[in-house]
């Protein structure tokens, strides 16, 4: 199967303060698109929260960009050499 279509798929933003964070905002002005905010404070946390497969990708806020790395299967050359990650896509 292919990458999943962005306009049907549910997205998540991983926030310490999602309530608080302009991604929320950013996923407003874009309109349509489907997305939950789930408070993370641990690395437990977004283990967790990645094991849910209703979720096509994921938005990672500080602090969290660095500890998700190892939890992915593979990294842009950009996250590789930043030691960190912004966006999680669920690829099937």
């Amino acid at each position: 199967m292919g990458d999943k279509d962005v306009a049907t798929t549910k997205y998540a933003l991983l926030s310490r303060n999602p309530e608080g964070s302009i991604s929320v905002k950013a996923f407003d002005k874009l309109g349509g698109i489907d997305y939950d905010c789930i408070k993370i404070e641990n690395k437990a946390d977004i283990e967790a929260a990645l094991k849910d497969e209703s979720y096509g990708g994921y938005l990672v806020a500080n602090p969290f960009k660095d500890a998700v790395v190892e939890l992915c299967d593979e990294l842009s050359d950009a996250a590789t050499t930043i030691g960190g990650v912004t966006t999680i896509l669920r690829r099937e």
